[in-house]
This record gives structure tokens, sequence and C-alpha cells, in this order.
């Protein structure tokens, strides 16, 4: 809608290209300028509890069909590398 705009289109002519109302288009195209580029959309849902790091090796250890949740849960919270810490609800990263 954006690029459109600028190479000239009118609201009318993106109305029929992208099968959006007039009035959407219009309050997009002001929220765009607004907010100065990408509206910013709160994203629905909790934030992430766990890091990339352990993310990923959660799903290195996952990958292996012989380890269990437990063991997994025991590979990442080894207490001779406590990079993770098992608490109530779920695992938090120590710094």
């Amino acid at each position: 809608i954006v690029n459109g705009r600028a190479q000239g289109q009118t609201i009318l002519g993106l109305r029929k290209q992208s099968n959006i109302s007039e009035s959407g288009i219009s309050k997009f195209l002001q929220v765009w300028v607004d907010q100065g580029g990408v509206p910013k959309v709160p994203k629905p849902g909790s934030p992430h509890s766990t890091s990339r790091l352990f993310d990923r090796n959660a799903l290195r250890q996952s990958a292996n069909p012989r380890l269990t949740a437990v063991d997994i849960a025991r590979e990442l919270c080894d207490p001779q590398n406590p990079l993770f810490v098992l608490s109530g609800v779920g695992f938090k990263q120590l710094d």
C-alpha cells in the first residue's frame, strides 16, 4: 500500500488492487505517517521466558531419541555447568 501510494496510485486504485476499503487504506497510511514507518502493533502472548541459547540446547538434546524429558532437563540444568536452573514453572538463566 505504501509503495503503491509513493508511486502515485490513488486510494481508489489501491482499494481495487488490495481489496481493502478506502477507509482502511486511509487509516493504515495515517498510522504509517504518525508512527514513522512500520506500525508498532503489540504482539499477543507472553514474552519468551528462555533465551536463544537455552532453546538451541534444548532442541539439540531433544533430537536424541534415547533421552527422556527428565534426562534432557538434567542435561540442561547440569550442576557442573549451571547456565540454567529449574524453577517452579520453567527454566531461568543465571547471569
